[in-house]
């Protein structure tokens, strides 16, 4: 049934509204603000020593840990790399660090301009990993190895591919003396680099379970002190310089090795590390660990290892224990949902069974989870899909399968409250009434909390809740269309729009008496009959204008008195998110990028991975810190932070902040930010002595802020000293501060 434009008349809008949806002003991928990449870096594939560094090729980009200092820095796409999977590093004669990544990029590090030079020789191989040795890279590929040529290494544009041994897929490459090894899938393979003809695989000799090893699986083959091991999916063997033979550990994979100065053997296994004490003996060097995926000795003879979720760890012989380091992150890369809480706080929602809840500060990361608080709550209480922030500031987290937990992360301790079907709030599923489906919640503007509860075996698919908890609920029975209800958004007219998986929009309006449902009217909605382009609803959103945008997968959809329309253009026609900022601008989530629709609805930017720093094409949800204008944006593949001009101004400039101060003129990129800005506010710089400076116009004002780097017009930096910035903003509005520069 289409709405009716009686239906609408209970709006405060403007008496006409012109969309241009024929013709519209694009920019694909648009100049912007920073970038900057958040992502999880737990998942360690391979790590290589060097120096005073561990660097470690991560799910989630580059780790380089300081063993000195204990602290990590984090390089993602933001800082250089071609991509943030990798798979492989090494580290080189002149401390360069090489990475690959999953889609087979090669990225090297130079320490001397910490900047990263990329490498597509390998593109759209699959890479193992790497081994550095002199001026070659060895690079273990699906399809055997290839030897790149670092020997200009002065200059990285001469950098090439030598040669590619097409001898099946190795996992992993080793050089002893003059001679090749190769470990994969099929055995050990080896010959000798002086052999004028490497690329025929029938001159290489290949050793299988037929000649001793314990399986034809070999995840490494390297040499340990005098000894040639090879690590198998069936226990380690050792090579006597003819055949092989089973050493330890039949049954378990042997992922690596390495041993100390004192030549005591170490093992990581699909069970944790284990050291050889004596020719016959084994033991176990701290309790155990699963998934390590790798063991190194460095020059003191610390034992380091890592394991699959765990990070860094470093053995401890005292105690007999593994002292893990973990650098700060989101608590995944698989981001479901955003909420900017009202103190300028990102909290990241992950929707993997045993996750929970990540609050950003804009330094730190925490992880707030409901079973820290109880620990015989189900993992998938834990598995969140949707956040909302209340009007106490309190965070609610909607998750598959546990009902809503509502965490007040002022309380000391945290107080976590589980609204799930334990106290008859939420119903579960047909099959399993405990278990609790949650997907969506939105807080209307008297403070309401309304939560979605699809496929609820007692039909209340919708619930809401006020701040004296009180409950009201509404079923299919009441009108609702589909037991999946999939998006929820409130118009200005408190009615409630209800997107489904299977049969359109359902509009309840509640008459202004939530809690009070003898004057509810559910009977309209929207199907495919009234222009939706398909009846699976992903995201809902009503701009300032009044006009309810909905996106399916077929495309853009919008209402607007009492009319349905398509809007085209966007970057790609999955649709799935929907945010509008208070700028009224349009921000349209797709699996293939991201798109800005201004607020004159007229004008357009893209974005994709293709032509910006965006960590991923899928997105899965927005958020917008409306105070700086930084816009989140949520993937399955880590988290982007974009800054844009957005922000909500102030309403004077009695607020007006300017930080650091002192401001040192030190580093690549010195930033002294004049914040808490009113609308159209422009900033000039002068010297004590009344000297103009330095003019940065409302058009270069991001937001409520505007920054200084420090230089004068002719960009030069400028001489240490006190400087006065005078703001000026609309209505002839004006404010005076002080800052000192330091230029050391």
């Amino acid at each position: 049934m289409q709405l009716s434009r009686t239906a609408f008349q209970r709006f405060s809008v403007l008496p006409v509204l012109v969309f241009l949806f024929v013709v519209s002003s694009e920019r694909l991928f648009a100049d912007a603000g920073d970038w900057k990449t958040f992502t999880n870096t737990d998942q360690i594939r391979r790590f290589a020593l060097s120096g005073d560094a561990i660097w470690s090729a991560t799910n989630g980009g580059l780790l380089r840990f300081n063993r000195q200092e204990r602290d990590f820095t984090v390089f993602t796409n933001t800082e250089g790399l071609a991509g943030n999977d990798l798979v492989a590093v090494t580290a080189d004669d002149h401390a360069r660090v090489w990475v690959a990544t999953v889609q087979g990029m090669l990225n090297v590090h130079d320490p001397e301009t910490d900047e990263f030079y990329v490498k597509n020789d390998y593109r759209n191989l699959v890479i193992h990993d790497l081994l550095a040795r002199g001026d070659s890279i060895f690079v273990s590929l699906n399809i055997g190895v290839s030897l790149y040529d670092v020997s200009k290494s002065q200059n990285h544009t001469y950098w090439e591919t030598k040669e590619t041994w097409h001898v099946g897929e190795t996992f992993r490459t080793a050089i002893i003396g003059r001679d090749i090894w190769l470990a994969g899938p099929q055995g050990v393979k080896r010959n000798s680099l002086d052999f004028p003809n490497l690329k025929d695989p029938s001159k290489w000799v290949t050793y299988t379970v037929r000649d001793g090893l314990p399986d034809n699986h070999c995840y490494f083959v390297k040499q340990v002190g005098s000894d040639i091991l090879a690590g198998t999916a069936n226990g380690l063997a050792y090579f006597d310089g003819s055949r092989w033979y089973p050493m330890a550990y039949s049954g378990l994979d042997i992922l690596d090795a390495d041993c100390d100065s004192e030549g005591t053997l170490y093992l990581a296994t699909s069970e944790g590390v284990f050291a050889r004490v004596a020719p016959d003996t084994w033991q176990r060097r701290g309790p155990y660990l699963a998934d390590v995926v790798q063991v190194a000795v460095d020059e003191t003879d610390q034992l380091w290892t890592a394991q699959a979720n765990l990070c860094l760890a470093r053995y401890d012989r005292e105690s007999d224990s593994w002292e893990s380091f973990r650098s700060n992150g989101p608590i995944s890369n698989n981001i479901s949902a955003l909420a900017v809480d009202r103190d300028g706080n990102l909290w990241v929602a992950s929707p993997n069974p045993g996750g929970g809840v990540s609050r950003f500060d804009g330094t730190q990361w925490t992880t707030f989870a409901r079973r820290f608080h109880d620990p015989s709550a189900p993992r998938h209480a834990d598995d969140f899909r949707a956040l909302a922030v209340d009007s106490l500031n309190r965070i609610w987290a909607a998750s598959w399968g546990g009902g809503v937990t509502v965490i007040d992360p002022h309380s000391d301790p945290v107080v976590y409250r589980a609204i799930d079907s334990s106290d008859n709030r939420l119903s579960g599923i047909y099959n399993d009434l405990s278990y609790v489906v949650t997907t969506g919640l939105n807080a209307d503007r008297w403070g309401n909390m309304w939560i979605l509860n699809p496929e609820a075996a007692n039909r209340n698919v919708l619930a809401v809740v006020s701040p004296e908890n009180q409950w009201q609920y509404f079923s299919t029975s009441d009108g609702i269309s589909s037991f999946v209800i999939t998006a929820l958004t409130i118009d200005t007219a408190d009615r409630k729009w209800i997107g489904t998986s299977d049969r359109g929009v359902r509009l309840l309006d509640d008459g202004g008496t939530v809690f009070n449902k003898s004057d509810d009217d559910l009977s309209q909605g929207l199907t495919k009959d009234d222009g939706l382009l398909s009846m699976t609803i992903r995201a809902l959103a009503v701009d300032t204008d009044g006009v309810v945008w909905i996106g399916t997968p077929e495309g853009l959809n919008y209402w607007f008195g009492g009319q349905v329309g398509v809007r085209y253009s966007v970057i790609n026609d999955d649709i799935t998110a929907l945010m509008v900022d208070t700028q009224n601008n349009k921000w349209i989530g797709t699996s293939g990028g991201f798109s800005r629709l201004a607020a004159d609805s007229y004008s357009w930017e893209h974005f994709s991975t293709s032509h910006s720093p965006l960590v991923s094409d899928q997105i899965s949800c927005f958020a917008m810190n409306h105070r700086t204008g930084e816009l989140y944006i949520g993937t399955p593949n880590g988290l982007s932070r974009l800054e844009t001009t957005f922000a909500r101004p102030e309403q004077s400039l009695d607020r007006v902040s300017g930080y650091p101060n002192p401001f040192v003129l030190a580093g690549a990129n010195p930033r002294f930010t004049i914040d808490r800005l009113a609308a159209q506010s422009s900033v000039r710089i002068y010297t004590p002595e009344g000297v103009l400076v330095r003019t940065i116009p409302e058009s270069q004002v991001l937001g409520s802020q505007a920054v200084w780097d420090g230089r004068n017009d002719s960009r030069e930096f400028v001489a240490s000293g006190v400087y006065l910035y005078l703001i000026t903003a609309a209505g002839g509005q004006s404010a005076l501060g002080k800052v000192a520069v330091i230029r050391p």
